[in-house]
């Protein structure tokens, strides 16, 4: 392979790992102390439009892809619970 043919595919793969959602997504400091956090149970409370359901989306994303910066999960078998007011609401979560 030529340098040239090699570069522009270290450069596409580069790219394509710069746009990953994850690896982009920055958190609010009231989300960041959520994602931090160690407990085994946790709440996520604020006003309306804060952040929660983004920053809830974010932190299941990274259990089941088990890519959480703070390894808080297991990397495989493990098990999420996810609550919403009907089914409607969950419904909802799982297609954002």
């Amino acid at each position: 392979m030529t340098i040239s043919k090699r570069s522009r595919k270290l450069l596409a793969k580069l790219a394509k790992l710069k746009a990953e959602s994850l690896v982009l997504y920055n958190a609010l400091p009231a989300s960041r102390e959520f994602h931090k956090s160690q407990a085994k149970w946790r709440v996520l409370d604020g006003s309306n439009r804060s952040g929660k359901t983004f920053a809830a989306c974010v932190e299941c994303a990274r259990a089941w892809c088990g890519c959480d910066p703070y390894d808080k999960y297991p990397r495989v078998g493990g098990n999420s619970i996810v609550v919403g007011g009907d089914g409607d609401h969950v419904g909802m979560f799982w297609q954002k």
